[in-house]
């Protein structure tokens, strides 16, 4: 099976966190700017560049896309769909099908582990009036 090219602007999305995914993504020329949105604002969690892959996570998981991937500059990227994905790793031994499978749960877990290290809990402060008596400081 042919696997499409696609072109990107810079600034372009190439697709957003929480979409369903379908196919991983090959920088055969440009970058992609890979984020999540969190209490901040936009944090950045890294650069892909030539020749490296991004997207495969929701081909092993079925769950929706966990970042946001942006074309740093204009970018061409090779889509991997998900069923020559599956042919490929079917086409691989148990051990590395097993593998792979492991290795992207294993980053899931550490992503919502992350995401929760995140979330600062509402502290509030109850600070003494007398030696009986609180008061609540918001």
């Amino acid at each position: 099976m042919d696997m499409e090219q696609k072109s990107y602007s810079g600034g372009e999305i190439i697709f957003s966190e929480g979409d369903d995914g379908d196919s991983a993504f090959l920088v055969a020329s440009g970058a992609v700017e890979i984020s999540m949105m969190s209490e901040k604002g936009k944090e950045v969690l890294g650069t892909i560049k030539q020749g490296q892959m991004f997207g495969e996570m929701a081909l092993i998981s079925d769950k929706p896309r966990s970042a946001t991937a942006a074309a740093a500059s204009d970018t061409i990227c090779i889509l991997v769909p998900q069923i020559v994905f599956d042919s490929e790793l079917k086409g691989s031994s148990a051990l590395m099908q097993s593998l792979v499978i492991n290795l992207i749960g294993h980053i899931r877990s550490l992503m919502g582990q992350l995401d929760d290290a995140r979330k600062v809990p509402d502290v509030i402060f109850h600070r003494p009036t007398d030696h009986k008596t609180y008061t609540r400081d918001d």
